[in-house]
């Protein structure tokens, strides 16, 4: 559950922060426990395929948001003839 989540659903701003913080925290021990455990090349890679899920959600979200755009300027065309 993300922060934005628990503070609509009635959760005060500071402990939705602080939720946000620590989870925050968490992405970063991990990555220390694992650079430990399997080397800082996994954990290279691991922070590399964020990068990449990130960028390609970015992506999908850019191209869906042109297609509405579209759609809307057809539909203004379409009403206003």
């Amino acid at each position: 559950m993300s922060s934005d989540i628990s503070f609509k659903k009635g959760a005060s701003f500071v402990s939705s922060m602080a939720f946000l913080l620590a989870s925050t925290n968490l992405v970063i021990v991990l990555g220390i426990v694992i650079s430990m455990f399997l080397g800082w090349q996994f954990v290279l890679g691991e922070y590399g395929g964020g990068i990449l899920l990130l960028e390609k959600a970015l992506k999908y979200l850019a191209f869906i948001s042109f297609i509405w755009l579209l759609v809307g300027i057809q539909v203004q065309y379409i009403f206003n003839y």
